[in-house]
C-alpha cells in the first residue's frame, strides 16, 4: 500500500510505475508486512521487529492500520505496533494512496473495509 505517492506512468504488461512511501503488505510471515519501503528512493527505511514479523495471521483477514502525520508514520498489524518512524528527510510529502500487488508469483491479495480518516 502506497501513501503520499506519485504514479509516474503505466506499463501495459506490468501496471503502474509508482514512487513514494510503501507500507509493505505480504501474505507470508517474515516478509516485513507493516514495514516501510521507499520506492524510487532509499529502499527500506523501517522494518518490523521480530515480534512485529509474527503479528501476521496467514490465511486469515488481517487488520492493518496506518497513521501518517507529517513526517511521522505508525503502522499497526492486528493490534501490534510494527513501525513508529519519524522520517528525518522526507522526500515524499504529498500524493495519492495506492493499493498494489506485484505481477508474477501467483500471489493473490484481497482488501476490504478500507477507511480513510483525515484529522
Amino acid at each position: 500500500m502506497f501513501v503520499r505517492s506519485k504514479i509516474l506512468g503505466i506499463d501495459p504488461q506490468h501496471g503502474p510505475d509508482i514512487e513514494g512511501m510503501q507500507v509493505e503488505v505480504d501474505p507470508n510471515v517474515g516478509k516485513h508486512t507493516g514495514g516501510l519501503y521507499e520506492s524510487g528512493g532509499r529502499g527500506w527505511v523501517a522494518q518490523p521487529t521480530q515480534e512485529g514479523e509474527q503479528a501476521l495471521k496467514p490465511g486469515e483477514w488481517n487488520d492493518l492500520e496506518v497513521s501518517v502525520h507529517g513526517a511521522h508514520i505508525v503502522t499497526l498489524l492486528n493490534g501490534t505496533k510494527i513501525v513508529d518512524f519519524t522520517d528525518p528527510a522526507p522526500q515524499f510529502t504529498d500524493g495519492v494512496i495506492a493499493l498494489q500487488i506485484h505481477t508474477g508469483g501467483g500471489v493473490k491479495m484481497r482488501w476490504k473495509d478500507i477507511y480513510l480518516k483525515q484529522e
